[in-house]
């Protein structure tokens, strides 16, 4: 299956409220959280969980870099700064534009998921499209299937 079809079934079934917080429970359990009998979800480990790991996109160039090892999330983030100051940007510019967040395997899609952890993507913070450019970057790439758009809409 390729990736576009792929996003159109996660897209189909993120459309309902019900298909949406399935989603978000997957993505919840995966990075190693539980709900308590409240309903609110608690982290139970330290780290993001055995079956996920870093990555790190560049929002100016959709350079990026997906970690190799579940227990090295920040792997990814070195990666692409480094990445970036060999081709001449400055230390502090590297780290500070660069968009973190983790990678995937959820349900029964054959493509990772993707989200992005950065106040930039926030409604209220992306005046300029932002979240549009970089998850139509993930897709292009055939990185995986983002999901910040449909918590996005869940959440905001």
């Amino acid at each position: 299956m390729d990736i576009i079809t792929e996003y159109k079934r996660l897209e189909a079934m993120a459309s309902g409220t019900n298909g949406l917080k399935e989603i978000e429970r997957a993505w919840m359990i995966l990075t190693g959280y539980e709900q308590d009998k409240n309903g609110h979800w608690q982290s139970k480990t330290g780290s993001k969980g055995d079956g996920v790991l870093g990555f790190a996109i560049d929002p100016e160039t959709t350079c990026y870099a997906i970690g190799t090892s579940p227990h090295n999330h920040p792997e990814a983030y070195i990666t692409l700064s480094n990445l970036l100051m060999t081709k001449g940007v400055d230390e502090d510019e590297a780290y500070d534009r660069i968009l973190k967040g983790w990678s995937g395997k959820i349900l029964d899609f054959t493509f990772p998921v993707i989200f992005i952890a950065d106040m930039r993507l926030r409604k209220s913070q992306d005046d300029t499209g932002l979240l549009e450019r970089i998850e139509g970057s993930i897709l292009d790439q055939g990185l995986g299937l983002p999901l910040n758009g449909f918590f996005r809409r869940l959440h905001e």
